[in-house]
């Protein structure tokens, strides 16, 4: 064998398994050879690929992360499927090697080489390798744990590696849980990203009686169901989200203005006083007027930008800030956060999730939870004419969810309770139907019979009246007659 030759099989069994290559994995024969000496007590492969903006995509990463610690198998994390601006995970956090990371590896043959089935891949809301906003995933976690264990038993002789992929953050998880992951794979936010961040937060005085003043989704809006522009956040318009701001920030010491649109933010710094905004250099560009259709969402939803990676990272530093705020939202939605169903924005409850998880932001006394309780006052301010139709329109289809909501929970009691006395119900079907019975008092009853018997003597006594009176008359037919 010639010296090229070797040093080419050398080469091949070296993996940088921080960043590894499409070629590491299919294209590398030893890879399965050099992963368990790498690993030696793994238990396979969850191969984590997450979508969206930078909120939905880096927590739904931190989702995947936790059901590869609770399945005990190596988490391998690539690069975000889109709108993330190429900012990979390993730009923005710190991990040790018990993380594989590569980035943009062909999802479709890395799967195939790792022996994941296609249908694990399939983005719907039916898959349970697909974790996204508002999903239990408690119970996405016990029917992945099923076929984890079902793929066992049926090739107890190979590892069962898995997909999981995702696009926010679900409902239902283990916190305490989440912690031991992150602290086992070692994630920190990078020094840089810290440091600029606490100094802001700290020099500036931003605490959660701050308003966070987050202008989104100027790249993105869609026709809502009463056929109105909207953009993330619910807000119509610029004008409308400054009206709702400056209705609420009466109540704060001051407010914190971010936003990926330059001139935004400029607009609600000279609209609103007592605000504030950290300088960036980089900034969401425009592609101009042609805006694009985002597959799956129909022609109701577009999407107009180009996010550079410097722009995402600076955007991380205003995520950072906004968690430590309390984020305006409109007034008939519950505030943003990270242990209810409802997320509001993907960019603040990830602001919320750093804050509660990251140990480089301690330092700075966090509220553990965030700014989760609602403000005095701010709950019911008075609407726009033209937005009183559209708030009740709300307020009564959240009224009928609700109803319907303890409707079904009565059915499912009712049928519960069925289950528990089968022979009772045999009892009760095998009976006829009977009329229903009020008690009364007994002095009620005696006062009905006396009141009938006295209408019953009235109604004898004209009878008699009436034919003592048909007799005296001449034109009767008959003769005589009795009434007895």
């Amino acid at each position: 064998m010639n010296s090229v030759a070797l040093l080419q099989i050398q080469l091949n069994q070296y993996i940088d398994f921080q960043n590894i290559t499409n070629e590491d994995i299919f294209e590398n024969k030893y890879f399965f050879k050099i992963f368990n000496e790498r690993y030696s007590n793994n238990n396979g492969i969850v191969y984590i690929q997450s979508g969206g903006g930078i909120g939905n995509a880096f927590l739904s990463a931190f989702v995947g992360i936790y059901i590869a610690y609770r399945l005990k198998k190596v988490p391998l994390i690539t690069s975000h499927t889109m709108n993330c601006g190429n900012l990979e995970f390993a730009d923005v956090f710190d991990f040790n090697d018990k993380i594989i990371y590569g980035g943009n590896l062909h999802t479709e043959k890395v799967c195939n080489y790792l022996k994941i089935p296609e249908k694990l891949r399939e983005g719907t809301s039916d898959n349970a390798f697909w974790i996204g906003s508002q999903c239990n995933v408690e119970s996405r976690f016990e029917k992945i744990n099923k076929y984890v264990e079902k793929q066992e038993v049926l090739l107890p002789y190979e590892k069962c590696n898995i997909y999981i992929c995702g696009n926010g953050w679900p409902t239902n998880l283990k916190f305490n849980v989440l912690k031991e992951a992150i602290e086992y794979y070692g994630i920190k936010l990078k020094k840089d990203i810290i440091e600029k961040s606490v100094q802001f937060i700290t020099g500036n005085n931003i605490t959660e009686k701050t308003l966070g003043l987050h202008w989104r989704g100027t790249d993105s809006w869609w026709i809502d169901s009463y056929g109105k522009k909207c953009y993330p956040g619910g807000w119509f318009s610029l004008d409308h989200f400054l009206v709702e701001a400056e209705k609420q920030l009466r109540y704060f010491n001051g407010g914190f203005v971010c936003s990926e649109d330059k001139e935004a933010e400029e607009k609600i710094l000279e609209k609103l006083k007592g605000t504030i905004r950290y300088d960036k250099n980089y900034y969401t560009e425009k592609l101009g007027d042609n805006w694009k259709i985002w597959k799956g969402k129909g022609k109701d939803h577009v999407y107009n930008v180009n996010r550079t990676k410097e722009a995402c990272k600076e955007a991380m530093i205003d995520c950072i800030i906004l968690g430590k705020s309390y984020c305006v939202q409109r007034h008939d939605w519950p505030p943003c956060r990270i242990n209810g169903p409802w997320a509001g924005s993907s960019f603040v409850q990830f602001g919320l999730f750093l804050h509660k998880f990251m140990k480089g932001l301690h330092i700075m006394d966090i509220v553990e939870k965030g700014p989760l309780m609602r403000v005095k006052g701010l709950n019911v301010p008075r609407s726009q004419i033209n937005q009183k139709i559209q708030d009740r329109l709300l307020e009564n289809e959240r009224k009928r969810k609700e109803m319907s909501a303890r409707a079904e929970k009565k059915k499912q009691v009712l049928i519960e309770y069925g289950k528990k006395t089968p022979e009772n119900n045999k009892i009760i079907n095998n009976q006829k139907p009977q009329k229903r019975k009020t008690l009364m008092k007994e002095s009620t009853v005696r006062i009905l019979l006396k009141s009938k018997l006295d209408r019953t003597k009235q109604r004898i006594k004209l009878l008699r009246e009436a034919a003592t009176q048909a007799r005296m008359k001449k034109n009767i037919e008959g003769g005589d007659f009795k009434v007895y």
